[in-house]
């Protein structure tokens, strides 16, 4: 399936629409308040795809985040508990 003004291609990819192709044919049947509406769609649909690029991003990073977060306090505390050996054994003597 592809996005709005492409269609498949004969090796299987989207490829935009042609102006000799059906597309500008369909076209040709609209009138021009229906075009405008095609085109907000367009515009909607392109606004939500965009909207959940972000998304995707905004929740990858936050994966990354936490898990370098994760690391970087569990070595704190791994690291953290071998030098209290180190200063218990200088208290005792």
């Amino acid at each position: 399936m592809c996005k709005f003004g492409y269609e498949l291609d004969a090796s299987g990819y989207c490829a935009k629409v042609s102006t000799g192709s059906t597309g500008s044919m369909l076209a040709a049947n609209y009138t021009q308040v229906e075009m405008d509406e095609l085109l907000q769609i367009q515009k909607e649909e392109d606004y939500a795809i965009a909207l959940n690029v972000a998304t995707f991003a905004a929740w990858v990073t936050a994966v990354v985040m936490g898990l370098i977060g994760g690391v970087f306090f569990l070595r704190r505390k791994v690291s953290r508990s071998s030098n209290s050996e180190h200063y218990e054994a200088l208290l005792i003597e």
